[in-house]
């Protein structure tokens, strides 16, 4: 297995504050916030600043429109979890 050097554009990063919302029991929840620049040719890698909530997950991170950072949570447990608004630091390239 060998390793290939990519030349990488369109480098986006910063910290955005997200409110994922209630999410059901057993159940994933898509939130999307706005990150200026952002395209659907972007990858995109994000993480939590803080604690998030037991039984929470961060599960997805995708540019899902022009200037969307969708982020998907999963609550594993079997009652809703409302997480508090966090901090997300993220980083978006395009391959």
């Amino acid at each position: 297995m060998g390793f290939r050097k990519r030349k990488i554009s369109g480098l986006i990063c910063g910290i955005i504050a997200v409110n994922i919302g209630s999410i059901a029991a057993t159940s994933i929840l898509d939130t999307p916030v706005v990150v200026a620049g952002l395209t659907t040719s972007h990858q995109v890698v994000v993480m939590c600043n803080g604690s998030i909530e037991a039984g929470v997950v961060i599960v997805a991170a995708w540019a899902s429109a022009a200037n969307t950072l969708t982020i998907r949570a999963y609550n594993t447990t079997a009652a809703p979890i409302d997480p508090a608004t966090q901090n997300y630091f993220y980083i978006a390239w395009i391959p």
